[in-house]
């Protein structure tokens, strides 16, 4: 068969030939929808779902100077925003709720972001530890510290507190400015505090007095980081007296060592040699947990000081003979609802999306845990000292989440809690102050922290109670 055109006849090409080049296009289709279809599997031709909403430029850079940064970004752009942090894409969860959705859901693509210590500790610290470390670890330590340690050693722990605000009074009382001891003296509390706890040791002992100095010596002022030779200095002469104690411990049982989290520690993690990760994960608690429960401290004698009905109340229980450690308990709570809790951080490991938006590889989450108790559906007038909401103990954890959510919530909240509560029992039991000393917030090593400025002036009970709240002239 033929066909008429320009340039006269031609001829149809044979059949074979028109099937095998059917067959080819066939093949050539094939082939471009196996490469479309990869494309789309890997995401390079598929519409991505979107950044969370807020600005990149330098505007959008948090300020630790501004506070209500991350508030005013939640009420702006809602509960998921984006914005730049140390030079990192930053996306901001709000609410507790949220948050432990967000972990059950995409856990494994999340990692803790804190402190680096794998210089220091095998396997690094607590916090950071993945399966099956952190189970193994988490378990032992959910043991040796319980709450129920503190029950032990109370007299202890308050004559602690007693003597160095006693000493603060009387120093202040021969003319030395309480601004330049206010935080020397929690910091010692705090540090002898938990070295009895940890080690079982009273402060009179050798050993407990040689903790002390290497503690001090790894952190003159507080925790320091990043760490450097004085602090893998300090921490080796800690190893050595914390893994002599052990020993004496397993060995000996160490008649003058009373019950400690190191003696809670089950007989395998000292047994046939103390574990390192478990010694060096104990000097870190201590270390940093010092520096965060001194924080505290400063927080509660700020809101006290700022709030004198809930002095007069809490000195009206204690003249009643009844209600005072409950209601210290609900001014600690309250406490950690407003300040000393910021947030928590996780580094994204690999993309993936919540919400509708896409939380890519090597960005950062921060769930908002200070906006969160801050939010006005959760807390009736959130923004005010209302220790009350806390006279009950029990608590909505979708509300209120101080210590974290998830599997790397503080291992030690119910110890700060109730270590926190003894102080403000000591300091109401014992003394009357007012404020000679104030100023704006700022923000710290890890934390909002009252003013440097802020001090009180201490005197014994024995003095008639003075009023709080008044800043005297300097």
């Amino acid at each position: 068969m033929t066909t008429k055109g320009d340039g006269g006849a031609r001829a149809d090409p044979p059949v074979r030939s028109r099937r095998r080049s059917g067959q080819s296009a066939l093949r050539r289709d094939a082939d471009l929808w196996a490469k479309f279809l990869k494309a789309w599997t890997l995401g390079s031709l598929r519409v991505q779902p979107p950044l969370p909403p807020g600005p990149l430029g330098p505007r959008s850079i948090s300020r630790f100077g501004d506070h209500n940064f991350f508030r005013r970004r939640w009420q702006r752009f809602g509960p998921i925003f984006k914005y730049i942090f140390s030079r990192r894409l930053t996306i901001g969860v709000g609410g507790f709720q949220r948050a432990r959705q967000l972990f059950r859901e995409h856990g494994e693509a999340l990692s803790p972001a804190t402190v680096n210590i794998s210089a220091f500790v095998p396997h690094g610290h607590l916090r950071s530890m993945t399966s099956p470390h952190h189970e193994h670890y988490r378990s032992q330590f959910n043991l040796a510290l319980h709450g129920d340690v503190i029950t032990a050693w109370d007299a202890t722990l308050r004559a602690i507190a007693l003597d160095e605000l006693t000493r603060l009074a009387d120093a202040t009382a021969r003319g030395t400015p309480p601004k330049e001891l206010m935080v020397p003296t929690l910091d010692r509390i705090t540090l002898r505090w938990l070295l009895l706890l940890s080690y079982g040791l009273r402060p009179d002992d050798g050993t407990f007095r040689s903790l002390e100095a290497a503690h001090m010596k790894m952190g003159p002022s507080g925790f320091v980081y990043p760490l450097g030779p004085p602090q893998h200095e300090a921490f080796a002469e800690l190893r050595s007296l914390v893994t002599q104690i052990a020993a004496s411990i397993r060995t000996a049982g160490r008649s003058d060592a009373g019950d400690s989290a190191l003696r809670r520690l089950p007989t395998a993690s000292l047994e046939p040699e103390v574990d390192p990760t478990i010694v060096g994960n104990l000097i870190f608690m201590v270390e940093m947990g010092r520096y965060d429960l001194r924080g505290l401290l400063r927080w509660i004698l700020k809101y006290l000081s700022d709030h004198p009905a809930v002095v007069t109340e809490l000195r009206r229980l204690r003249d009643a003979g009844g209600g005072l450690q409950d209601y210290a308990r609900a001014c600690v709570q309250e406490t950690l609802r407003l300040d000393q809790a910021s947030g928590l951080l996780r580094n994204v490991v690999k993309d993936f999306t919540f919400e509708g938006y896409r939380f890519p590889a090597g960005s950062l989450v921060r769930v908002l845990t200070w906006e969160s108790h801050r939010d006005a559906t959760s807390f009736q007038n959130p923004d005010e000292y209302r220790p009350d909401r806390f006279v009950q103990p029990a608590h909505d954890p979708d509300n209120y989440a101080p210590f974290g959510i998830g599997e790397h919530r503080c291992i030690a909240a119910q110890m700060v809690v109730r270590l926190s509560t003894l102080f403000v029992e000591v300091l109401i039991n014992n003394f009357t102050w007012r404020v000679v000393g104030d100023g704006p917030r700022f923000y710290g090593k890890f934390h909002w922290e009252p003013s440097l400025d802020f001090a009180i002036e201490l005197h014994p009970r024995a003095a008639a109670d003075l009023p709080v709240g008044e800043a005297l002239p300097s």
